[in-house]
């Protein structure tokens, strides 16, 4: 019984078959992660990168950093992750763990740094040229 209401076994058996078969469909149709997607290309030699993103979580307003270091060979230098509280937007998560990713390369005193990330618009807003009056 479901929400008061009998079914049959011919019926029940008939949703089951369709909702393993939509479950099927869901699965042929996630996409693949291609492999040059998936292979993350080294700096080169003498330099380093760092990989950095952010998570939000607006129900608690938390979000955390995470940062990666790697040399031109792929190994990793250093990792970090960090919770911080009174985030207020997924934006701020991502500029602080870009302002945390900046200070980690910095202090690593490298010829070349390069700072890699997956938000267009904290690329954007460190490539600007004026001042941010953003939050």
């Amino acid at each position: 019984m479901h929400e008061k209401a009998s079914r049959t076994g011919k019926e029940i058996a008939s949703f089951v078959n369709s909702y393993i078969a939509e479950l099927n469909g869901v699965e042929k149709r996630t996409p693949k992660i291609s492999q040059e997607f998936r292979k993350l290309k080294h700096p080169p030699v003498q330099s380093v990168k760092v990989n950095f993103d952010g998570a939000y979580d607006g129900r608690f307003c938390q979000s955390a950093s995470r940062i990666v270091v790697r040399n031109s060979e792929g190994d990793v230098l250093l990792s970090s992750s960090k919770i911080h509280q009174e985030v207020t937007s997924a934006f701020a998560a991502d500029a602080l763990a870009c302002l945390k990713a900046a200070q980690i390369g910095t202090d690593m005193q490298r010829p070349e740094i390069i700072i890699e990330c997956y938000s267009l618009t904290i690329i954007k807003k460190c490539k600007q040229k004026r001042r941010d009056k953003s939050q």
